[in-house]
């Protein structure tokens, strides 16, 4: 388990039978110990694949375009100037190969046994959010026009071992308990 905090840049080589399933956290009864996870979204990823989690201003891909509306901190002054001498703000970004995660959200990595990289029956790594991040996915397959990064398309079948790798992650994260923090106002921002 990782815990993901500010000024942080993770970045994975994947594998073919690898899948990252994004975790939200929806709520739940802070008064009894059931806690609503829910899964925003899956990546099924492929050998050349690489997974990248940031913070960092500094790491966000240059294709990239941070929105002054997702600055906070130091980081929205410094967007300030850049709106200051352009005066136009820009619509926050949206792309198949972005997730653009909360504080309170998990990552759950599963795949094949490899060198260097924990293996623990299947899970690879489980990543708990304290800060907001970026999660973006590359290569871009141009070629692919009907596709999009880690799609899993209706050919694709999750065999009985992935399953079984997924579930085995799940209860970990859940033993894990509730987030420590969250955010509050839905408002994605990084800085």
């Amino acid at each position: 388990m990782m815990i993901f905090i500010q000024n942080t840049t993770l970045r994975w080589s994947c594998r073919s039978g690898d899948y990252l399933y994004w975790i939200k956290f929806n709520g739940g009864n802070s008064f009894s110990s059931e806690s609503k996870f829910e899964i925003e979204d899956v990546w099924k990823l492929k050998d050349g694949d690489f997974v990248t989690i940031t913070n960092r201003y500094a790491d966000l891909p240059e294709w990239f375009i941070l929105s002054p509306l997702e600055a906070s901190g130091a980081l929205a002054l410094k967007m300030l100037d850049k709106f200051n001498e352009s005066a136009e703000i820009t619509d926050p970004m949206e792309a198949p190969n972005i997730w653009k995660v909360f504080s309170g959200d998990r990552l759950i990595w599963i795949g094949p046994r490899r060198n260097g990289v924990n293996y623990d029956e299947g899970t690879l790594e489980i990543v708990c959010f304290k800060e907001n991040a970026l999660v973006y996915g590359e290569p871009i397959d141009d070629s692919a026009l009907f596709t999009s990064f880690g799609e899993i398309t209706e050919e694709d079948k999750v065999d009985g071992n992935t399953s079984v790798q997924f579930k085995n992650a799940l209860k970990k994260m859940i033993k894990m308990g509730m987030p420590r923090t969250i955010n509050a106002d839905y408002q994605w921002r990084i800085g």
